[in-house]
């Protein structure tokens, strides 16, 4: 085997050709063969990364407009809850009314106190309002609740007439007597003219004052409750006309007695009614019911006949 190396290859380097193992190539030089197009750039270096500004590169949130309807309709309804609760037909409205508004004005200013809306003073008085709708709308359906237990007639009454006549549409004549089914008699007596006394209250002077005796007695066996006895006294106009009459009261005499709380079995009690008449009256429809589980019995009166 001679030791003379092969005659070097062409194109080859020298460092690569030989079979005694790979020769140490030398230092590197530029990156590719260096040609026509000469050496490879080199890379240039990524930009550093730097914190990314959350203020410069996000827009702002757009301004949220109020919400202003809570205060807005506790106000409305507020004033139409406080107008309607001044009329009885208006109070059945005025009662929800008036607690919407309250309602609604109160969470109308929570919101406004926590700056979503704007009209709190708006909210706090639909809330005030409000609150006064409901109230006055309450106290005049209990009133009128009150009176119209003491009217004429009862509805639906558990103790029913048992005389021929006393019905609306027959009226008694005076001093006749009404008779219930549980032993209660009730009179009403001949009308009279007379003269108030000067403290009198609910007469006009110069008017026809009249008094009618009304007496109650109780033939049944039990007690019977007059506390929630109720009457009423219309003047029978020509043409068919109507006209209530109120109760003339005094401090003292015999327009200043009233019904004791009951009466019991086998006692008699009498009070006196009196009103002005009008001038031109044809006559007097009066009634009176013992209590407001009695049918009212009806009379008609001929004041001055």
């Amino acid at each position: 085997m001679s030791d003379e190396s092969p005659p070097p290859q062409p194109g080859v380097p020298p460092a690569w050709q030989g079979t005694g193992g790979y020769g140490a190539p030398g230092p590197y030089g530029p990156s590719g063969p260096a040609g026509p197009y000469g050496p490879y750039a080199p890379y240039g270096g990524y930009p550093p990364y730097g914190p990314a500004g959350y203020g410069a590169g996000w827009p702002g949130w757009p301004p949220q407009a109020p919400r202003n309807k809570l205060g807005t309709s506790s106000l409305v309804l507020g004033i139409v809850g406080a107008a309607a609760g001044l009329t009885v037909v208006g109070s059945l409205l005025g009662v929800p009314l008036g607690v919407l508004a309250l309602v609604f004005g109160i969470v109308g200013r929570r919101r406004a106190r926590r700056g979503g809306a704007t009209n709190g003073g708006q909210a706090l008085a639909g809330a005030i309002l409000g609150g006064v709708a409901a109230a006055v709308s309450v106290v005049l359906l209990v009133v009128v609740a009150v009176h119209l237990d003491h009217d004429l007639p009862a509805k639906d009454p558990k103790v029913a007439l048992t005389s021929s006549r006393g019905a609306a549409d027959q009226p008694l004549a005076p001093a006749t007597t009404a008779t219930y089914a549980d032993g209660t008699w009730v009179t009403a007596g001949v009308p009279r003219r007379f003269t108030p006394p000067a403290d009198a209250r609910g007469h006009t002077p110069g008017a026809s004052a009249y008094e009618v005796g009304v007496t109650v007695d109780e033939t049944g066996p039990g007690d019977l409750a007059l506390s929630g006895y109720g009457w009423q006294a219309d003047a029978l106009e020509p043409g068919g006309g109507q006209r209530r009459l109120k109760l003339i009261t005094a401090a003292d005499g015999p327009l200043s007695h009233d019904f004791p709380a009951a009466v019991g079995s086998g006692d008699t009690v009498k009070v006196d009614f009196a009103f002005d008449v009008p001038a031109g009256a044809d006559a007097v429809g009066f009634g009176f019911r013992p209590a407001p589980r009695f049918a009212g019995a009806h009379w008609l009166l001929h004041p001055g006949a």
